[in-house]
């Protein structure tokens, strides 16, 4: 029959054509790019865990933070130009107030290098081409351990983690009652 060969040939030249996007839409099913910066909260903190990131600790209502912004996007950039496989988090500590707690965050911004569970506080330049010296190098010189008792998943920080969310709580609660 001429009209089913005809069909035949049609669908087959519509599936030849549309294999290759089949196959990327498989691929990015299975595969996703991840972005490489994350907003890290007290709920997912922990995927800094597993392989090597970099954390920013800042507010929107420090200066200094403000003008790091700058050279940290900058930074971004390079990064994923340079193809790094170092991942990038922040965590806003006015909305996280416990993360900075538990990463023991006295002064903004903080930068923190996680490798595989272990935590280093970044000491040097705040230039974008000192973070990618870092970025490049790792904690080697540029950072300071955070020793074992200090780490953010202790135990001892847990439960410092615990009782200082519990305050918090009760503060935010105070305060709406008060505002009311």
């Amino acid at each position: 029959n001429w009209t089913g060969r005809c069909f035949r040939a049609r669908v087959r030249r519509i599936m030849t054509n549309l294999l290759p996007f089949a196959f990327l839409a498989i691929l990015c099913v299975f595969f996703p790019v991840y972005k490489q910066e994350t907003s890290l909260t007290n709920k997912n903190w922990k995927k800094t865990t597993k392989g090597e990131w970099i954390i920013k600790f800042y507010s929107d209502k420090c200066g200094a933070c403000v003008q790091f912004q700058k050279e940290w996007l900058k930074f971004r950039e390079k990064v994923e130009e340079l193809g790094f496989s170092v991942r990038l988090g922040e965590v806003n500590v006015d909305k996280e107030m416990e993360l900075a707690i538990r990463f023991f965050v006295t002064s903004l911004p903080t930068l923190i290098w996680s490798d595989q569970g272990k935590f280093y506080v970044y000491t040097a330049g705040r230039s974008h081409s000192d973070l990618l010296e870092f970025a490049e190098l790792g904690a080697k010189g540029k950072a300071t351990e955070i020793p074992w008792f200090r780490a953010p998943d202790s135990y001892g920080v847990r439960g410092l983690v615990s009782f200082l969310s519990v305050i918090l709580k009760f503060q935010r609660f105070y305060q709406t009652f008060i505002e009311k």
